[in-house]
This record gives structure tokens, sequence and C-alpha cells, in this order.
């Protein structure tokens, strides 16, 4: 009798590829561009109005009392410009949550096509379902993108603060001080497109860790994968953006409810890194660091799809 052929795993592949790229599409086409555009608007905004309130002279050096009315000034836009960004923000999460159930209700019943031959449907999609689970974790992602849009607005407070405090002290124009304010602000911009690509891909692989855990209840042997954008076929990375710490998670098995940790030896990185990383674990899903692109994946023993757990800080392959 001829050996039984292996089933390919590039569908898998395929899902996390498409994962990524719906993503992307969130982040670079629709909520960066609009986010981007507000923001410079309203630093824009508030130059003009410093302008018109401290009506200055061109050559006029720029004062104390003037750099005062300037912060003023921004740190009322910053009130609202933070607000609305947040907000944004989690307008987009929940699209990030609802686009990522939707993606793994196909992807479950492709991937049990592909290995296993099945008509599975894990009805996680239907629209009651989809609400409770897209609000699952509204509140406390809202919470999070207040709390780091607060933490960006304090440190672009003090950056404005301290351009502008070394204008006043080199003579420099009114004029020339308030240009600061839009120049800091673009030069801090990639601070708040950084928050943004992290955020939303830690709403997008919650919302699969709450849809793993939901098709758990029909499925009871699924499991949740830490995928990497790594070959699985050969274990090598797909690009260059790859690092040690994303090659040491790539493959792990975690319980749909459970936790994902950092092994004990990661080739590439010392003592001192696996360290800090342990450190920071667990985690209930990617990201484990800003802009990581890792994913959760649905997996099941039965599709064949390579994986390992975690035990006493070891790997044991399944």
């Amino acid at each position: 009798m001829a050996p039984r052929r292996k089933k390919s795993l590039k569908p898998f592949a395929e899902a996390l590829t498409e994962h990524q790229r719906r993503l992307d599409a969130l982040v670079d086409r629709r909520t960066l561009p609009r986010m981007r555009d507000l923001y410079e608007e309203a630093h824009d905004a508030v130059a003009r109005r410093v302008s018109k309130l401290v009506r200055a002279g061109k050559g006029d050096r720029f004062t104390a009392h003037q750099q005062r009315i300037l912060l003023a000034q921004l740190r009322v836009g910053h009130r609202e410009l933070l607000s609305r960004l947040a907000g944004d923000l989690s307008d987009a999460s929940r699209d990030a949550a609802t686009d990522s159930i939707r993606g793994l209700a196909r992807n479950i019943a492709q991937l049990e096509r592909h290995f296993r031959g099945a008509e599975t449907v894990v009805p996680i999609d239907q629209a009651w379902k989809l609400r409770e689970l897209v609000g699952k974790r509204s509140a406390a992602l809202d919470t999070m993108h207040q709390r780091s849009m607060a933490h960006w607005g304090t440190r672009l407070f003090a950056e404005v603060h301290q351009a502008t405090s070394l204008a006043a002290a080199t003579g420099a124009t009114t004029e020339e001080a308030i240009a600061m304010i839009p120049a800091v602000a673009a030069g801090e911009w990639w601070q708040g497109a950084r928050i943004v690509r992290t955020e939303l891909a830690w709403a997008s692989n919650l919302a699969q860790v709450d849809g793993i855990e939901e098709s758990a209840r029909e499925l009871d042997d699924m499991m949740k994968r830490w995928s990497e954008h790594v070959d699985d076929e050969t274990g090598e990375p797909l690009d260059d953006r790859v690092g040690a710490d994303s090659l040491a998670l790539h493959g792990q098995i975690a319980e749909p409810g459970g936790l994902f940790g950092f092994p004990a030896v990661a080739p590439g990185l010392t003592p001192a890194e696996i360290a800090r990383y342990q450190e920071r674990a667990p985690w209930m899903a990617p990201p484990d660091r800003p802009n990581d692109r890792a994913a959760v994946q649905p997996w099941r023993p039965g599709w064949g799809i390579p994986g390992w757990r975690l035990v006493g800080g070891e790997k044991v392959y399944l």
C-alpha cells in the first residue's frame, strides 16, 4: 500500500497572509490616513491661533510670555485632538475585531475541508454572536487607546515645550517658534502610527482568541497557535523582519483560554534578553512588542500543522 501523501500546509500559511493583508488594509488605507490628516490639521490650527494671539512682527524675538500663550493653546488643542484620535482608534478596533472573527470562521471551514475533508461550520460570525464577541473586549480596548493617546500627548507636549524653550533662549523670532508646533508634530507622528498599528493588531488577535475559545465549544480539541512570518515547511523566516524572539515563539500552542510563554532557550538571544522576554510574558495573544506582526491562528491536532507546548520552559513538540 502506497504511503499516504502528506497534506500541503499552504492553506494554513495563506490564512495567516490573508489575516495580515486585511489588517494592513484597515491600518494603512483607512485608519492611519484619516488620523494623520486630523493630527496635522489640529497642529496647524493651533499654530494659526497662536500667531493671531501674539500678533508679533516678523523680526520680533520670541518671549517667555508668548511661549506661555503657545503652550496654553497647545494644551487646549491636544485635549480635543487626543479625545478624537482615541475615538477613531476605538472605532477601528471594533472594525478589526469584526473582520478578524469573520475571517476566522472562514479559515476554520477551509482548513477543516482541506486537512480533514469535513464540512464544518462554526457559527461565530452570526450577527448576534459577532456582536457579543466584538463587544467582549471593547471597554478594555477603549481604556487602552485613551491611555496610549494621553501618554503620547504628554510626550508631544514635552517636545514642543523643549523646542520653544530653546527658541526663546537662542533669540529665535516669534514666527520661527510658532512654526515649531507643526514641525515637532510631524517629527513625532511615528509614535502615533506605532500606537495605531500595534493596538489594532492587539484588537484583531484578541478577537481571534475569543472566536477560537467559542469555536472550542463545538470542536473540543481546538487550540490556538502563535504564528510568525515563518515557513512551516522549512522553519525559515519569510523576510528579514523576523527577529530571534519571533523565531522563538513561532508555532507555540496554548489552550483557547490559556497563555503563551517564552522558552528558556532561544537561539540568537542572550540569556539576559531571554530573561527580559520571560519577565514580560505570559501573553494571551500577540503582539509581544510594538509593530509585532505575529497572529493567533486556530489549530487542531488532526490538521498536521507543526506546533509545540511550553512545559517547564522547554519546547515539547506535538
